[in-house]
């Protein structure tokens, strides 16, 4: 389902068109943004077509909205390492058309992986990775260990279909369908198209490697020493958390986020 996939690999929503001077971005209608400071601005993406970008900013980045001067003006900063920097100029135009777009704020940037690496994963390589040097005191090989490893916990995907009451009351409703049941039905039904599609696999595998920076579109590529593994709870009997869809591997076959976990490995 194009929708599953959209929300878990951060396709932008709310998209403008901006230019920018200083450090000052100006978009030609009303953006929305907003900047509800203490590490809680909505988070955002660049992206260009039909040449390049400005030379400051990183398409593949993931920057905080630190101020919102005008309802068309805005400024932001880099995340990195789980936190915002102090404002981006973005340097020299380039020669595309340049847009940029919401990926959430402090309370969904859980529900995508741009949101989740901005956040959570490079936050915590950043930690364990101070202590193989010396920013909380000896580093672990001056006493003779190994590098320090995480070890995560929870992480896997959970795509579910919203209740009738919550259909009902964000206006999600068909024809002859007065309480959203019938709508949140055909959303379960559109989830479970998605996991036996092989889209979901490839999803799967995309959530997987970015986890470990092993994916060059996005900006943990090559930064994720410290993560052992990523972490996915291989249930039956399919739920929230199944991988498959009865209690055995025979028919209904296994949904492809199985296969999409089975795939990947860590080298």
């Amino acid at each position: 389902m194009p929708l599953v996939d959209a929300e878990v690999r951060g396709t932008p929503y709310g998209i403008h068109t901006f230019t920018a001077v200083g450090t000052t971005f100006t978009t030609p209608l009303s953006h929305g943004f907003i900047a509800r400071g203490s590490n809680e601005g909505d988070l955002l993406m660049f992206s260009v077509t039909g040449g390049t970008m400005y030379s400051g900013l990183d398409p593949k980045a993931q920057y905080r909205v630190l101020s919102t001067p005008t309802a068309t003006t805005f400024t932001i900063g880099l995340m990195t390492g789980g936190a915002f920097g102090a404002p981006v100029n973005p340097g020299t135009p380039g020669t595309g058309t340049t847009s940029v777009g919401d990926i959430g704020n402090n309370t969904t940037n859980g529900q995508n992986i741009p949101g989740v690496i901005a956040t959570f994963y490079n936050k915590w390589e950043t930690y364990a990775a101070n202590y193989d040097n010396t920013t909380f005191g000896p580093s672990r090989a001056t006493l003779g260990l190994a590098p320090l490893k995480n070890e995560w916990y929870e992480g896997a995907l959970e795509p579910s279909a919203p209740t009738a009451a919550q259909c009902l009351a964000i206006g999600v409703t068909l024809p002859g369908d007065p309480t959203g049941a019938t709508a949140s039905a055909a959303i379960a039904s559109a989830i479970i198209a998605w996991k036996t599609d092989p889209m979901s696999s490839a999803t799967i595998q995309e959530y997987y490697k970015a986890f470990m920076g092993m994916a060059s579109d996005q900006n943990t590529f090559g930064v994720m020493d410290h993560s052992v593994s990523p972490a996915q709870l291989v249930l039956m009997g399919g739920g929230l958390y199944g991988l498959v869809s009865n209690l055995s591997f025979v028919s209904p076959s296994k949904y492809q986020t199985y296969n999409g976990f089975a795939t990947f490995s860590v080298p």
